[in-house]
C-alpha cells in the first residue's frame, strides 16, 4: 500500500495546480522529512522551498491511500 499526500497552503482547494503532491509508502515519515529538510534549507525541491519560506504556514494531509501503481497513476 502507499500513500499520495498534498503539502499546501490553507486557502488552496485545486490539488492539479496547487501545492506539492507526493507519494510513499510511509507518509508520515516522508513528510517528516520533508518539513526537517525545509527546516534546514536543505530541501532540493526549489519551489517548495520558497513557498515553505514565505508562508510558512503550510498544511500536509494525505489524500489516498491505495496499491502504489494506482497512487502514481
Amino acid at each position: 500500500m502507499a500513500e499520495v499526500y498534498w503539502i499546501r497552503l490553507p486557502e488552496h482547494k485545486d490539488i492539479t495546480t496547487e501545492g506539492y503532491i507526493g507519494v510513499s509508502q510511509n507518509s508520515t515519515k516522508r513528510l517528516n522529512d520533508h518539513f526537517s529538510m525545509l527546516e534546514q534549507h536543505r530541501h532540493e525541491n526549489l519551489h517548495l522551498t520558497r513557498a515553505y519560506n514565505k508562508y510558512e504556514k503550510l498544511t500536509r494531509e494525505v489524500v489516498l491511500i491505495g496499491e502504489e501503481k494506482y497512487c502514481y497513476e
